[in-house]
């Protein structure tokens, strides 16, 4: 009976040191690995506020009947909305057929200049994932951009 005992102890404790193990070996690979998912910052730390355009006095965007969340921003020709999409999708409205999907660098036709610029400000850096930085902060709220000119926002109206 105390043999039993010894040998499922000594099996306890073999399966504990295995992921102890385990868990060092995560916790080292995350600390060099910049894409990990625990070295990814909280986008809200990756644009400082004060970088931020104050859209509180745009009116909203009216897409059919109803009153959308999305803002025009004059100054970056660009529609802005409360949801991050991916980045270059973000920039590909300057691009008359798309982007180069191997790279994502320029536009198959169109306006490479004015998409790289768009990508120059809102593409992340490794620490802040793939999605869109901000460009413009409501209240708390950050605002990225959703779309290239005004086309979809052609009437507003007050936001309710």
């Amino acid at each position: 009976m105390v043999s039993s005992t010894i040998v499922i102890l000594i099996i306890f404790v073999i399966i504990a040191l295995v992921a102890l193990g385990v868990w060092i070996f995560i916790i080292r690979r995350d600390a060099t690995d910049p894409m990990s998912p625990n070295n990814i910052l909280d986008p809200f730390e990756c644009v400082p506020v004060d970088q931020l355009i104050d859209i509180s006095n745009l009116q909203c965007c009216v897409q059919g009947s109803s009153v959308s969340p999305l803002r025009y921003v004059e100054s970056l020709d660009a529609i802005v909305g409360p949801s991050a999409v991916f980045w270059a999708q973000a920039c590909a409205g300057h691009c008359e057929r798309g982007i180069r999907t191997t790279d994502n660098t320029a536009c198959v036709t169109g306006d490479s200049t004015a998409y790289q610029q768009c990508a120059n400000l809102i593409k992340p850096t490794d620490t802040c994932g793939e999605l869109a930085l901000p460009v413009a902060i409501l209240g708390a709220d950050r605002y990225y951009i959703v779309e290239i000119s005004n086309a979809n926002c052609q009437t507003t109206t007050p936001c309710g």
